[in-house]
């Protein structure tokens, strides 16, 4: 769960105040709160990522309502079982999130990554794992970009399992080849030790950007899980999924693509929910033509099947989560689209408040038995005025709560 009101910190560092807690000192803000075994002792931890905040708050209008702190140093926090815990800076960064709890070698214990920062041209974060007990930080990566620069994290499976971090930049057309070098890392105690540098080139960067990011081997782990008819499937070496005819492009301007920006396992399967990219120029993305797509993966055939997709929106971000006995996908910016579905298979529209759907959402989690969204108004351009808090009790019928403050 992340802490409400905490929007924008990569830009401008702003945190909300945390309420006071046994886990966190005096004057936290940005609070990520998870669980996993990133210990390696078999059970679940208690993951805790905050910041310390400055002691002035930052300057809002008299009569906003506004407040907010600089954040100066991430820290990561870690509760086990038994109640001991250890607590070490994250190092480099202001603040931090969570990106993913994820098994991704073959030591003990689930690995950590965060985003510990981002500007146009892509984001960067950290790895952290455990060694002997300890937490440690494995290394950093980036990932993500625009024009400029286009980079890609992969966790994959093997003897050893590997990481590899590809980043490449324009040679001169935006339109390729574009260069760069692949960098592949292997563990050593806890740690990502470099194995092997290569030069490598891009002949079609359109669709390279399409894919550019957080790989699923480091989203959702290189383990094999056991499916509902009991085979088993490693995540890293699921195929990429290709877009229905319906949603290909005639435009003949580029090859099509699907974006996959959110994984879940649901009742011994593996969903992920994205959007088909039938983009009309260079770097356009899924501002002009990008439909949101669910897709389950067959342990059987082996492949990715298609569950949903539609004309609805132009899509963005993809947020799935299962909450009342239903898997529900979040498609936000701009608007919000929500489908949902009991049987995995069949997923049908709700239909949302007006303010709802027409906003973007930042957050979504459950907390005491509800489900709550954090919405920024405006499509994301409501930034800086208060953002408001819906909450459902089924997934279907959402009311407002108290608007909490942002700040950028």
């Amino acid at each position: 769960m992340t802490q409400a009101g905490s929007l924008g910190w990569s830009e401008s560092w702003a945190c909300q105040p945390a309420r006071p807690d046994r886990y966190l000192p005096a004057r936290s803000g940005c609070v990520t709160v998870t669980r996993g075994d990133l210990l390696g002792g078999g059970r679940e931890d208690l993951v805790v990522i905050y910041s310390r905040l400055a002691g002035r708050p930052f300057a809002f209008p008299a009569g906003s309502g506004q407040t907010a702190y600089q954040a100066r140093q991430a820290m990561l926090e870690v509760v086990q079982p038994d109640g001991r815990a250890q607590t070490v800076p994250i190092t480099g960064a202001r603040a931090a999130s969570l990106l993913s709890l994820a098994r991704v070698n073959d030591s003990a214990g689930e690995e950590l990554f965060l985003q510990t920062g981002g500007i146009s041209s892509g984001s960067y974060g950290a790895i952290y794992d455990a060694y002997h007990g300890r937490v440690v930080r494995a290394g950093a990566f980036s990932y993500g970009g625009d024009s400029g620069l286009q980079a890609r994290l992969s966790c994959l499976p093997g003897s050893p399992p590997k990481v590899v971090q590809l980043a490449v930049v324009p040679s001169g057309s935006l339109n390729g080849p574009w260069r760069g070098t692949r960098i592949t890392y292997v563990w050593s105690r806890g740690r990502l030790v470099q194995a092997a540098k290569a030069a490598v080139a891009v002949s079609d960067p359109i669709r390279f950007g399409f894919t550019s990011g957080i790989g699923v081997g480091c989203l959702a782990g290189i383990g094999a899980y056991r499916t509902a008819t009991g085979g088993t499937v490693t995540p890293a070496t699921m195929p990429a999924p290709t877009p229905p005819p319906a949603l290909q492009s005639t435009s003949g301007l580029e090859r099509d693509a699907v974006l996959l920006d959110s994984f879940t396992s649901w009742r011994g399967v593996m969903y992920a929910s994205g959007s088909a990219l039938n983009a009309t120029g260079p770097f356009s993305g899924c501002h002009t033509a990008c439909y949101p797509t669910i897709w389950a993966y067959s342990a059987t055939l082996k492949r990715w099947q298609l569950r949903f997709a539609g004309h609805l929106t132009p899509g963005g971000s993809n947020q799935l989560i299962t909450f009342d006995g239903a898997l529900l996908d979040f498609n936000t910016y701009p608007g919000t689209v929500l489908l949902r579905a009991t049987n995995g298979r069949t997923f049908n529209l709700v239909a949302l408040p007006a303010r709802l759907a027409g906003s973007l959402i930042a957050e979504i989690y459950r907390a005491r038995g509800s489900l709550v969204a954090v919405a920024i108004p405006g499509n994301g351009r409501g930034a800086g005025s208060a953002a408001p808090v819906w909450t459902s009790t089924n997934g279907t019928r959402w009311s407002p709560a108290a608007p909490v403050r942002t700040a950028r």
